[in-house]
């Protein structure tokens, strides 16, 4: 592949703040979307440091104060209270809240299904949803799609047939609302975060939201039960030849990690005295590692905002800790394999059937509220092969 990326149109990116901003910016912007409160300076500068109202802040660009701030004193970085705040309504203290003793036993007893073995046992089923998701598009051929929803609808797929097999599954269009529904209500920042006031303090419409995915919740214990009632299906044979066949389709999905990644900012409040790179931390401050600007930063990347797959496949070594889709350490995340290998087979299958081209005027704005997502959608003209 080319050395150099291709002389093309830069890849829609956020326009970063170059202004600092209060307590009532700040909270605007972090409603409106979360990279609205990255500066502009996160691209050049390893750590930045600052304070909004009553809270200290950093912002930490500089891998190796990353690695130890999730590896080598990962336990004076608990959860920021704002993302505990934001997710304990809709799932208790469950993988991602839970910290400590709670947080390594229920990590030990899922670990296993996400062994790299089971992992790569379930390629039949992202293969079936695959091609699922390649005949709807064929309905489409000529005309243009929204990409975006196809590929939810792939992954619900995916995640019915793994989860629940052959008996009910989930609504995947319930599913999908009650998920939009908590996001736009719930997970939205609150002026008590900013604020840094206690998460036992009542946040308006989370509560209210969680109880949205009740039913949601409801229909995926009766599907669990069934399953223990009826017992373990056979492990389906390993179908890999689509893996062993598309490096470029895997570079293809790290180099979009790089640009999009899904946790484009994770969020930690300090429970010591420490210092990460130039950063002198108490405890209390919130520490936070601004992914999105990470992965674009100008001191660690070549042509950050090109579209550039060949930097996966050049053999060039890229700091483990300069490239965190997944995040990373002991709370790495646990589906980060299984994630890699759905969307590796989905798009090596659907390129075979077809080529896209972007639609004019309908770009999509990368907006994060609770994971980072394309608002507006990903409307592509669909053509066969």
């Amino acid at each position: 592949m080319s050395l150099e990326p291709k002389p093309e149109p830069l890849p829609i990116a956020a326009r970063l703040p170059t202004q600092p901003m209060g307590i009532w910016d700040s909270y605007q912007a972090a409603r409106r979307n979360i990279l609205d409160i990255i500066p502009e300076r996160a691209l050049h500068q390893p750590t930045l440091s600052g304070q909004t109202g009553p809270q200290r802040w950093h912002m930490i660009q500089d891998p190796a104060a990353i690695r130890t701030m999730l590896v080598d004193h990962v336990d004076r970085y608990p959860k920021s209270e704002a993302t505990k705040s934001i997710l304990r309504p809709a799932i208790g203290d469950g993988l991602f809240v839970a910290e400590g003793a709670h947080w390594r036993w229920q990590r030990r007893a899922a670990a296993p299904a996400f062994s790299a073995r089971n992992v790569a046992a379930l390629t039949p089923v992202m293969t079936r949803a695959a091609d699922a998701s390649a005949d709807r598009l064929a309905r489409s051929v000529g005309r243009a799609v929204n990409v975006l929803d196809e590929m939810v609808a792939a992954t619900f797929d995916v995640i019915s047939d793994v989860t629940f097999g052959d008996g009910p599954g989930v609504d995947r269009a319930g599913v999908s609302a009650a998920l939009d529904a908590y996001i736009d209500r719930a997970a939205r920042v609150s002026v008590l975060d900013v604020l840094g006031l206690p998460d036992w303090l009542p946040r308006p419409g989370r509560a209210a939201a969680a109880r949205d995915l009740a039913d949601m919740s409801a229909g995926a214990d009766a599907a669990i039960e069934a399953r223990r009632r009826t017992g373990p299906r056979a492990t389906p044979d390993l179908l890999d030849l689509l893996l062993d066949a598309l490096p470029l389709t895997r570079a293809i999905v790290e180099e979009t990690l790089r640009l999009y990644p899904a946790g484009g900012f994770l969020s930690r409040t300090a429970s010591v005295d420490d210092r990460l790179g130039h950063a002198i931390v108490r405890p209390g401050d919130t520490v936070m590692i601004p992914v999105y600007a990470l992965h674009r930063h100008r001191r660690l990347w070549q042509h950050p905002d090109a579209f550039w797959p060949a930097r996966w496949m050049s053999g060039d070594p890229v700091d483990r800790f300069q490239y965190l889709p997944f995040g990373d350490g002991p709370r790495i995340c646990i589906g980060a394999r299984f994630a890699m290998q759905e969307a590796t087979v989905i798009l090596a299958t659907l390129l075979a059937r077809f080529r896209f081209t972007a639609v004019r005027g309908r770009v999509p704005k990368p907006v994060m509220i609770l994971t980072l997502r394309p608002e507006g959608g990903v409307w592509l003209e669909v053509e066969a092969v």
